[in-house]
């Protein structure tokens, strides 16, 4: 058989099969005078983004007809059609000589899928002496007649020859692969124009007046990683990359109500059962290890994105109820042609190489979101990922295939010679007794932060990485030893082991110090150091310390090393930090309920650290250098620690807030804080005299509080920069509250400030220094228009003893008729709350505190606008108490309290003592 080739103007016709679409024009429909439920929102099953159905596609060729008539009364003839030659020989005079042929497009995807049949007919007939040969032709599709062509040559007498021809319509019926069809027949191209048209309510055909261009685009990749190649220092934050594809040719998915067959997937109907694009489109992952295919997954199918539902209003013609009604459905309203597919590559636990989808929802639709890849440790340099995708749309096939333009590759591979890095300080002085040592990998970050523990069941200790939430560690490598070698040039090696690795090394569990940095922090003791080697620290001063790590990704080793020293000497610090405090009521539920709190209200010094560095002070004798705060730890004893860096890189000072986990021990993330700018200050030379260096580590400041806000942050202030810690004052530095009877409520809370500076040359020091709290109380309490001043050093031996106790020595007189003792009460805050005043009542002038007490005298005042320079008046009601004769001499203590109970709330003088009272 020989192939015929078709010439002509091709052109198609294609309906949606969409029987009705409404809006708010009306009621359009594709069959005249026909009405039905089914509405634009919601395609049919030939509805789809690809090009649908194709009806008919159609040409129009020409038949050349020959006849001869024979001198045996018969005749002969040909008819051309497509460069064939059909021959009908010898028809006898009244005789039809029919012939059938089918042709089939020499197409590989439509070769037998498309037929049509041609029946070529020829007859002879007279009338008189005429002799007529008579040729029809139709064209058959799918059984039915789709078009018809004639011609009548007439033969005048023996060896006469006539010639004719007729157009001949073709009609194709692509049914299932119409769209290929199109392609293939070169209809559906760049150079396609496409007009629509349809029925309006009133049955008034129309067309768009605007026609459009078909646009047939290849796909291209909208977004890749910053580098293909991932290494242990360019991190690959766990799940925060991803790769993007726009490719304008491929299915737009309708919404999930859509009929079945238009369900989400990469393969458009008509672009089904056509290799290699069936099974064959959307992202494709596989993974290579030394060059072998080891995983793969095929076919994810993701939606554009961003996706967006939108709900709208229809109206639509119910032919039951011959009403119009209004419904609401969810339209997919993006139609934006990109594709991504998430990122997430992590280590492995085991031995295997593998590769998940991650599965998401929309508006009841399915798709992959995501891919997870888990690789060990040790198969990272030989292994790549190689993501593919391919264009579900056959044009785009068809029109690139020598190219391969319709599908897109991207390799990602891994640096296996890229080490971690083990970072320790240049020098450490031993009196800071501990010094820390990082290990840096990005393949070990996370975006919630890892942990890295470091086991103690091995010699050589393993390190296992957990991420976050992760039960299963994954094996990183191996801590091998920890070399000394002394000033004298002996070298010990430490063969680290479970008997002296938490020694040398107390935590062995180091969380990543940020999300995402994939640097982990521990400390190396200098005094487990010193146990372990059985030396002092002097015989530690000038000796190397060398740690090494071998790495299991690349199988190497890094080390590195600190040189221990006493050169600088860390002096007392010149003063701890110290923050005033006011005990007080700053909640009232009754005269007997209420709540105590410490609120900060000043602080009375910074801390300040002395530290001696001779060597840097030679370098500029005559000049006054700085020091450099490194890192500051404070660690309270309310179970907080911060530590505060500063990082010259991002031009931020960063503080990570841990709380104590009471049950293991341990120190656990708790949040972040940062701040644009250094917050940490420099220490300077006190003099060009003198090779010391004072100053504050960190200056603390906060809000000073109040009865109505008594819990203020604490901050660091330098340079202008404020870094506000997160957490409130009390949680670093608070006074203790004890009630009457002795019983503690709130315990003391100190800070320890761990200082970490360096200076010009190199060396690094620490120092240690604390924050302590002071603590006065709210009132201030005084005989009736008697002036007590406030600060105690103003008094003298005689007047007060410079103790808490103000002794009143006037006499004053009680009467069985007026049985009180009139007190003035002066608050220094804002004090809205009742004041309850007590006193105990002694026999004799002067009376011993520690004597017997005959009873306890009462008061109370209440003023909701009670506030500093305001006084009132309280009357101490001694009627209640037993055993007042008259003629005697009492003594009375007297005390504020917040209530019956309660914490002391007078501050100086705590106690009133009036001395020389009279019952007359």
């Amino acid at each position: 058989m020989y192939p015929f080739v078709i010439t002509g103007l091709f052109k198609s016709t294609a309906f949606e099969n969409v029987s009705e679409v409404t809006g708010y024009v009306g009621t359009v429909s594709t069959t005249p005078n026909s009405n039905s439920t089914t509405y634009a929102s919601y395609p049919t099953d030939n509805f789809n983004s690809t090009p649908p159905t194709v009806n008919n596609i159609s040409t129009v060729i020409t038949v050349n007809d020959n006849a001869t008539l024979l001198t045996t009364g018969h005749a002969s003839g040909t008819e051309n059609i497509m460069n064939a030659t059909i021959y009908f020989s010898n028809v006898p005079l009244n005789n039809i000589s029919i012939l059938n042929l089918t042709i089939t497009p020499n197409y590989p995807y439509l070769y037998d899928k498309v037929n049509v049949t041609i029946e070529a007919t020829a007859s002879l007939t007279k009338s008189g002496n005429v002799y007529t040969m008579s040729f029809s032709t139709y064209t058959i599709e799918d059984n039915k007649h789709t078009g018809f062509g004639s011609s009548i040559l007439e033969l005048q007498a023996a060896g006469y020859h006539s010639t004719g021809n007729y157009p001949l319509p073709i009609l194709v019926n692509a049914t299932g692969i119409g769209y290929i069809a199109l392609v293939d027949f070169g209809i559906w191209a760049n150079y396609t124009v496409v007009t629509v048209g349809g029925y309006d309510q009133y049955n008034i055909p129309f067309s768009n007046v605007y026609p459009f261009r078909a646009v047939v685009i290849p796909p291209e990749f909208s977004h890749i990683l910053n580098d293909s190649t991932i290494s242990s220092f360019s991190p690959f934050c766990l799940g925060q990359e991803y790769i993007s594809v726009k490719a304008p040719d491929d299915v737009l998915y309708t919404n999930a109500t859509a009929n079945p067959i238009n369900s989400p997937t990469v393969n458009g109907l008509y672009d089904m059962n056509v290799p290699p694009v069936y099974n064959s489109t959307g992202y494709h992952i596989y993974i290579y290890n030394n060059g072998k295919l080891v995983n793969s997954l095929s076919g994810l199918f993701t939606l554009p994105q961003p996706p967006s539902i939108k709900p709208i209003n229809v109206t639509i013609y119910n032919s039951t109820t011959k009403q119009y009604e209004t419904k609401t459905v969810n339209v997919i309203t993006n139609t934006t042609p990109f594709y991504y597919l998430n990122l997430s590559m992590q280590l492995s636990p085991t031995s295997s190489i593998n590769v998940t989808p991650t599965q998401s929802q929309l508006d009841g639709i399915s798709y992959v979101s995501g891919i997870s890849v888990s690789i060990p440790p040790s198969e990272l340099a030989n292994t790549k990922i190689v993501i593919s995708y391919i264009d579900s749309d056959y044009a785009v096939y068809y029109y690139f295939n020598n190219t391969k333009g319709y599908e897109l590759n991207y390799t990602i591979t891994f640096n296996g010679s890229a080490v971690p890095s083990l970072t320790t300080p240049h020098t450490a002085p031993i009196y800071a007794n501990y010094y820390n040592v990082s290990i840096k990998d990005g393949f070990y970050s996370g975006p919630l932060g890892s942990i890295l523990k470091i086991s103690t069941t091995s010699v050589e200790p393993a390190v296992y990485l957990f991420y976050p939430g992760a039960t299963q560690g994954i094996y990183v490598g191996n801590l091998t030893n920890v070399t000394v070698t002394f000033a004298n040039g002996t070298t010990v090696n430490i063969r680290l082991t479970n008997n002296n690795l938490s020694s040398i090394i107390p935590n062995l569990e180091l969380s990543e110090d940020t999300s995402c940095s994939g640097v982990f922090t521990t400390e190396i003791s200098i005094p487990g150091l010193e146990s372990v080697l059985h030396v002092t620290g002097q015989q530690l001063n000038g000796s190397t310390v060398k740690i090494s790590y071998m790495d299991n990704i690349t199988g190497k080793t890094v080390t590195n090393s600190t040189l221990l020293y006493l050169n600088a000497t860390l002096q007392k610090p010149v003063h701890n930090g110290t923050v005033d405090f006011i005990i007080t009521t700053i909640k009232e539920v009754s005269i007997t309920q209420v709540e105590v709190g410490r609120i900060p209200v000043k602080i009375l010094t910074q801390p300040e650290i002395n530290i001696t560095d001779p060597s840097y002070a030679q370098t500029n004798p005559t000049s006054i250098t700085y020091l450099t705060t490194n890192q500051v730890t404070i660690t309270s004893t309310d179970g907080y620690k911060v530590t505060i860096m500063y990082n010259s890189t991002t031009d931020t000072t960063n503080a990570t807030v841990y709380k104590l986990n009471t049950t293991t021990g341990k120190y656990m993330y708790m949040m972040s804080q940062k701040v644009s700018g250094d917050a940490l200050p420099l220490i300077p030379r006190y003099s060009v005299a003198a090779p010391y260096y004072i100053g504050s580590p960190l200056n603390i400041e906060f809000t000073p509080g109040s009865t109505t806000n008594p819990y203020p942050n604490m901050s660091i202030v330098s340079n202008g920069i404020t870094l506000n810690l997160g957490l409130p004052v009390q949680d670093f530095v608070a006074p203790q509250i004890r009630l009457q009877n002795g019983t503690v409520v709130n315990e003391t809370v100190n800070s320890t400030v761990t200082v970490q500076v360096s200076d010009g040359i190199g060396d690094h020091f620490s120092a240690i220094v604390y924050i302590t709290p002071a603590s006065e109380a709210p009132l201030r309490i005084s005989p009736d228009g008697v002036y007590v001043p406030h600060n105690p050093a103003l008094y003298n031996g005689t007047m007060g003893n410079m103790s808490e106790t103000f002794v009143y020595s006037k006499p004053v007189q009680i009467t069985s008729g007026n049985l009180v003792l009139d007190l003035n009460v002066t608050p220094v805050i804002n004090y809205p709350f009742f004041v309850y005043m007590q006193g105990e009542v002694h026999e004799g002038y002067n009376a011993s505190v520690s004597s017997a007490v005959l009873g306890v005298a009462t008061g109370f005042t209440y003023d909701p606008f009670f506030a500093p320079g305001v006084s009132l008046p309280v009357s101490l009601n001694l009627g209640g108490i037993s055993g007042l004769t008259s003629g005697h001499t009492y003594t009375v203590y007297v005390q504020a309290y917040s209530y019956p109970g309660g914490p002391v709330m007078s501050e100086y003088p705590i106690t009133l003592e009036f001395a020389n009272v009279t019952y007359v």
